[in-house]
């Protein structure tokens, strides 16, 4: 198979491993979902990937690009590369380039793709792609990079989608002699980002020899989703590899039920009159049902945006239509050229038409981390505006699991005082 008859992804890939390497059923299920639109999230990542790999190829820098439009998913939505996005890439670029200059013989390599050859799979259907790797000689040493754009935290520590990129790096290259294996996850606007030693940049150290036991697991792993009838395998990888087929998976929607302890067949069945009363409830059943409810909005979230990604591309659904959202009305013109306009002709009060705002302290926050680069500057900068101007208080109570963080709350004794039963 040529590189240009080859899919862009394989259903054995890498950022789908800890999905297939745990639900053996999951790629023949996925087979049978319809494409649907993909989202301005997985857009704005392609993007920023398209931009590291501009920069490490070409010997650029993120904000070269600040203004340009680059391509997302789809050639007819380019996204438009702004501040935020190019600070973001540049850490991807510094670790990258910190990695290649440690001595004159590093070799790097930017989208290497490569293929698994596997008994159980058929010729080039296990295959993927590096965002960067380099290999360093004199330490004998392999650093594979892995640049995640999103917001949502990703652990660098037995990641089972780096552990394939490393294992396919190195099966890549027999004659590199390797000591040491490092995986780098590089996610700069992740929630935990500047808490950690690299702000945005999580490494781990993996011994190479498991190189050989992980080839082994992914060989193992496709000849279970060969088998026709594959078992299905709800888990975590259902929602953190956006599966496809997690909104139509029979094995999911039971295991959400179940987990809510609600005894149903099916969510079809389910009626108001069937579902239990509240007050009937127990405590015991009830802490229970709301550790289970999570489970189950997660997949009602997840049914309600595959349906409308359905419709979006022509399927019907029956009892469902599309329809335009309400219209609203907007200025079209420069704000101020209306502003005039409304002043001179009508007399309005000039800060009544056009009143001056303090921008949100998020916002204040975003203009100083593009105004600071020094990142100790920028914090103590944070600090003291944070001191001098804001004040955290909460708005009152909800409810939380037991592993939150935050200290439990008495809210009758607080509110009532400490009652004497004496």
């Amino acid at each position: 198979m040529s590189e240009s008859e080859k899919p862009a992804h394989s259903r054995f890939g890498g950022s789908k491993a800890e999905r297939w390497m745990n639900c053996a059923g999951a790629p023949a299920l996925c087979d049978t979902v319809p494409p649907i639109p993909s989202s301005k999230y997985a857009a704005e990542g392609t993007a920023a990937h398209a931009i590291g790999e501009l920069c490490l190829t070409e010997n650029t820098n993120p904000a070269d690009y600040i203004g340009r439009r680059c391509n997302g998913m789809e050639e007819a939505k380019p996204i438009l590369c702004d501040e935020e996005m190019a600070q973001a890439v540049q850490v991807y670029v510094d670790a990258v380039r910190l990695a290649r200059d440690e001595n004159p013989g590093c070799v790097l390599l930017i989208e290497e793709k490569f293929v698994f050859d596997l008994s159980s799979a058929d010729k080039d259907e296990v295959f993927g792609a590096n965002d960067a790797m380099v290999y360093n000689p004199v330490l004998k040493k392999l650093t594979v990079f892995d640049y995640k754009h999103g917001v949502g935290e990703v652990e660098a520590e037995n990641n089972k989608q780096l552990k394939f990129y490393a294992a396919g790096a190195a099966l890549s290259h027999p004659d590199w002699p390797i000591a040491e294996v490092e995986i780098v996850i590089v996610q700069p606007r992740a929630r935990n980002a500047d808490d950690l030693e690299e702000p945005g940049i999580k490494r781990w150290a993996m011994n190479p020899m498991d190189l050989l036991e992980f080839t082994a697991e992914i060989e193992a792993a496709v000849a279970a989703a060969k088998v026709k009838g594959a078992p299905l395998t709800p888990g975590p990888w259902c929602k953190k590899t956006y599966c496809e087929a997690a909104a139509t998976c029979p094995a999911r929607e039971q295991s959400a039920l179940h987990e809510a302890t609600l005894d149903y067949q099916n969510v079809e069945v389910v009626t108001p009159k069937a579902l239990p009363v509240p007050r009937d409830i127990d405590t015991k059943r009830l802490g229970r049902m709301l550790k289970g409810f999570e489970i189950l909005e997660g997949w009602i979230k997840q049914v309600r945006d595959y349906a409308f990604g359905l419709l979006q591309s022509g399927v019907p659904i029956p009892g469902y239509k599309l329809v335009d959202k309400v219209g609203r009305r907007q200025w079209i013109d420069d704000e101020q050229k209306i502003a005039d306009y409304l002043i001179v002709m009508y007399d309005l009060d000039e800060d009544a038409v056009r009143p001056r705002k303090l921008a949100t302290i998020t916002e204040v926050e975003r203009q100083l981390k593009g105004k600071i680069l020094d990142k100790k500057v920028l914090k103590a900068a944070i600090e003291d505006v944070e001191l001098a101007f804001t004040l955290k208080e909460s708005s009152g109570q909800t409810m939380a699991p037991d592993s939150d963080k935050r200290d439990a709350v008495n809210a009758a004794e607080r509110d009532f005082g400490t009652v004497n039963k004496s």
